[in-house]
């Protein structure tokens, strides 16, 4: 028979063991609504019945158990489902952003405004321009083909500046997202770092996870990014982009963004100088003069250009080259 100080240790594996439900309880109403928190539970389990020590055991021993023991406190979270949705949240904002900036592109060109618009502003001048053709003399004709050109060459100037304050805008986000980016990966080494030595003890470091995987989320919403667990500590997570290492345990690689926008002076100078040259080619084949020398500072002009940005060439016969840029 079950001694009374056995009966009372189960009794009080019990209450111990709902004592800490009701604290996760309490834990988890708390935070309902705490950006990236998981729900927690405790896991149980029943605990062995003693085994005696004599080779004959007491005839009366119904071999019950010795009540219930607290093994953890573990997150209700699936590691599938956390894939899947920053998967979809990387493909989510990337649509987004293009739709804005698709959107905000077709209210600058405004073609279904029939009154408005540059395909307005083209059919107006080519209609001034057929009416001039009845009698180029007339005065009215030619005001009247002027105001048309005028309006046509403000149009395209207008469409110019908004395109190029987009193409600006768009830049400056991605620098700044790039800054973002290398702050969230500092912030997840960082939690990697804490949640590794918690994690020593044997504990499970549920809310600092959580917050891990709140910043893991936020990531990917700027990034199509892939995790997976360190190698070397399984209490770490490594993140990548496009298979190249973001986060690696404690280390963190830096994203820098770089594109044409950076260099504009540098573009700028080298167009001036590649056209200075091509004048100087053309009037030194009307001369008769050699261009070999010319022609050699414009193909390094030409070489210099191409490491800011795509570009091809085509020249004519007396060796005028025509550069097209292609990114």
């Amino acid at each position: 028979m079950a001694s009374i100080f056995g009966m009372f240790e189960t009794a009080k594996s019990g209450l111990s063991v709902a004592q800490q439900n009701l604290k996760i309880t309490g834990h988890n109403i708390a935070n309902a609504d705490t950006a990236g928190y998981t729900r927690q539970r405790l896991n149980t389990s029943a605990i062995d019945p003693s085994v005696s020590a004599y080779l004959l055991s007491q005839a009366d021993s119904a071999g019950a158990g010795r009540g219930v023991e607290a093994l953890g406190v573990k997150q209700i979270r699936s590691l599938y489902l956390d894939d899947q949705f920053r998967e979809l949240n990387a493909d989510f904002n990337y649509s987004e952003y293009r739709t804005q900036a698709l959107t905000y592109l077709e209210g600058l060109f405004d073609e279904r405004d029939e009154d408005g618009g540059l395909t307005a502003a083209i059919q107006n001048f080519y209609s001034a321009l057929n009416t001039l053709t009845q009698d180029s003399s007339s005065l009215e004709y030619r005001t009247n083909v002027q105001q048309q050109a005028l309006a046509l060459t403000e149009g395209f100037n207008i469409v110019y500046t908004e395109m190029k304050d987009l193409w600006q805008d768009q830049n400056d986000s991605i620098m700044a997202d790039a800054d973002e980016i290398n702050s969230l990966a500092d912030r997840i080494s960082a939690l990697n770092a804490a949640i590794a030595k918690y994690e020593r003890s044997g504990e499970t470091a549920n809310d600092l996870r959580d917050d891990r995987n709140l910043l893991l989320d936020t990531l990917s919403g700027l990034v199509n990014i892939s995790c997976g667990g360190n190698e070397t500590n399984p209490s770490m997570v490594d993140v990548q982009i496009g298979g190249i290492d973001l986060v690696t345990g404690v280390s963190v690689n830096r994203v820098e963004a770089d594109g044409a926008y950076l260099h504009t002076e540098q573009i700028d100078e080298l167009t001036d100088r590649i056209a200075s040259v091509n004048a100087d080619i053309a009037a030194a084949a009307a001369a008769g003069d050699p261009t070999d020398e010319l022609t050699a500072a414009l193909d390094g002009y030409i070489e210099d250009l191409s490491q800011f940005v795509e570009i091809s060439t085509a020249a004519d016969a007396d060796g005028v080259t025509n550069i097209l840029f292609c990114g």
